[in-house]
């Protein structure tokens, strides 16, 4: 009676192993699934590229958690794997928290348009690029406890932004062009220095006098933009020969205050000191009486493109100081 009573009992037992093992397969066939769709529309690589860890994520490969998610929290990483910038344009949330990186390769800015939210807390980040306002779909940006000392100016052209998370660096300024994020919500200062511009009082007041003040002293800025062209059509002057001007023509080249203050007199441009000055602090976020041309050239609204005119023109024409001095005595 007894084996006649485990008989069954061990029958049901296998249909349960049975049913149980064919769930748990069902369960990483889907997965799988998801996993692959995650990482669809690969661009090619080149055949030397398949194994180079430098090229891809090997011993850092991404856990997806979804379609368009990619998680590279706390990975040791020093730098943005170009695996991710090559294969996963399609990213929408990007999560690359506590890691070591230095600095953003203009390609994230470029090919990750499709980014709605990033957190890159916890890195080791001292600037942002200029071409971050490239981004346009962000919604929510994280970039706590870094050592930011500034936001670039493109950050005006992420429109949908309605969060940004700045706590915990070295900024004291920021930038004029942030008037201009309408749908920004949450923005988070604590822990950075007391604010220089807006001043501290202002920021203390809140998000909308913070906008209010940014938005006034763009105005200032705007005007200034203004007269410079204007002055530049009056002399008959180009965007080469303004460029050629400047001590420092490379986009990654630093160009110091007195530089710029200087070029504007050799010029002979009729623009006030508060004038060269507004146009001046929109381009130094950072306080430190030196940009980088790129960043110059942003506010001036001259296209980066053409500095690849200037060993030409210096050529041709030697400095800029002199082509002004040949106008006015025409």
């Amino acid at each position: 009676m007894d084996a006649q009573r485990k008989q069954p009992d061990k029958l049901e037992s296998d249909m349960f192993n049975i049913a149980e093992n064919s769930w748990r397969a069902s369960f990483r066939r889907k997965k799988l699934i998801r996993d692959l769709q995650g990482l669809e529309n690969p661009e090619p690589l080149h055949p030397e590229e398949k194994h180079d860890p430098s090229k891809g994520l090997i011993g850092n490969q991404p856990r997806v958690e979804g379609e368009h998610r990619i998680d590279l929290f706390s990975k040791n990483l020093n730098e943005v794997p170009d695996g991710i910038l090559m294969r996963n344009s399609n990213i929408q949330v990007l999560d690359m928290r506590s890691n070591d990186i230095q600095a953003l390769p203009d390609k994230f800015c470029t090919r990750l348009l499709r980014l709605v939210e990033c957190n890159l807390s916890y890195n080791k980040l001292t600037s942002l690029p200029m071409s971050l306002g490239n981004l346009t779909n962000l919604r929510k940006l994280s970039v706590g406890s870094n050592r930011l000392r500034g936001l670039p100016a493109s950050i005006g052209h992420l429109c949908r932004l309605n969060t940004l998370n700045i706590e915990k660096n070295h900024i004291s300024t920021l930038p004029c062009t942030m008037c201009y994020l309408s749908s920004l919500q949450a923005l988070l200062l604590r822990g950075n220095p007391p604010f220089l511009f807006p001043p501290q009082e202002v920021v203390d007041a809140g998000l909308e006098e913070i906008r209010s003040t940014l938005a006034v002293t763009l105005d200032n800025v705007k005007r200034a933009r203004s007269k410079f062209w204007d002055e530049l059509r009056r002399m008959h002057m180009t965007v080469p020969d303004v460029i050629a001007s400047l001590p420092q023509t490379d986009q990654q080249a630093m160009v110091n205050k007195r530089d710029f203050i200087s070029t504007i007199s050799a010029i002979q441009l009729k623009m006030s000191m508060q004038e060269t000055e507004a146009l001046w602090f929109m381009a130094d976020a950072f306080g430190e009486g030196k940009v980088l041309t790129s960043d110059l050239l942003f506010v001036l609204k001259i296209p980066i493109q053409l500095l690849n005119q200037i060993p030409a023109l210096r050529r041709r024409s030697g400095s800029l100081a002199s082509i002004a001095t040949d106008k006015a005595e025409d």
